[in-house]
């Protein structure tokens, strides 16, 4: 008989990420008892499920929005910026929730503009992965807030643009159906090539770069093809 493993021992209970207040806190849309989440775990279980602009049964879509950037804000204010800079990546990613993940980094970094955090810039530029998402991103951006960019914002497009502006994706994605074409993007960004290496020579600028003719026609595009 073993000494140890008997029936007055268990095993430690496994616990998650999701958390709740241990006593009811306010009262369920259907009046019973209930227990109200901590900070990042409303964040985390609205994100995985928000379609933006998308009604739902006890939602409207703009209170849900609202809730969404009220909850990113507050996320801010508690100093969860580690975990903000870890989980909208993830979200964009592995979840696949594009424009939840967008707006998140967005909002996250405006928050962060406000309380002199740095971190914005980079936070920004890990959610836009695809070549139409700076264009996205500033289309977001102005329609809610106006064309006053916060720099750390401003340079984060920028950076994606120089990421993701190459000839292929100049021609899939900069089309007429876009309110804010490549050409906008880069004169609201101010974006630069990034510089490439090149094979036996010196570090050079774009002229060395075979996307750099496209970036003039991305300047361009949202003129010569309106």
């Amino acid at each position: 008989m073993g000494k140890f493993n008997t029936t007055d021992k268990r095993a430690p209970r496994a616990g998650g990420p999701i958390k709740t207040a241990q006593t009811p806190t306010a009262l369920t849309y259907n009046g019973a008892a209930g227990y109200e989440y901590d900070t990042l775990s409303q964040l985390y279980l609205l994100a995985v499920n928000n379609m933006v602009g998308e009604d739902t049964f006890y939602e409207s879509a703009e209170t849900r929005d609202n809730r969404y950037e009220s909850l990113i804000v507050r996320a801010v204010a508690e100093g969860h910026i580690e975990w903000l800079t870890r989980f909208f990546p993830w979200l964009r990613n592995s979840a696949n929730m594009r424009t939840a993940s967008m707006i998140g980094g967005i909002e996250a970094a405006r928050a962060m503009v406000d309380r002199k955090i740095p971190g914005g810039r980079a936070l920004v530029n890990s959610v836009l992965v695809r070549a139409d998402e700076p264009g996205e991103a500033l289309a977001y951006f102005v329609s809610n807030y106006g064309r006053s960019i916060p720099k750390p914002i401003k340079r984060a497009v920028a950076d994606a643009c120089a990421r993701l502006y190459t000839q292929r994706n100049t021609i899939k994605y900069d089309t007429a159906s876009h309110g804010f074409r490549f050409g906008d993007v880069l004169e609201l960004c101010h974006a630069a090539p990034a510089p490439v290496q090149v094979p036996g020579g010196p570090r050079q600028e774009a002229s060395a770069d075979p996307a750099a003719p496209f970036a003039d026609h991305a300047r361009r595009s949202h003129g010569a093809v309106a």
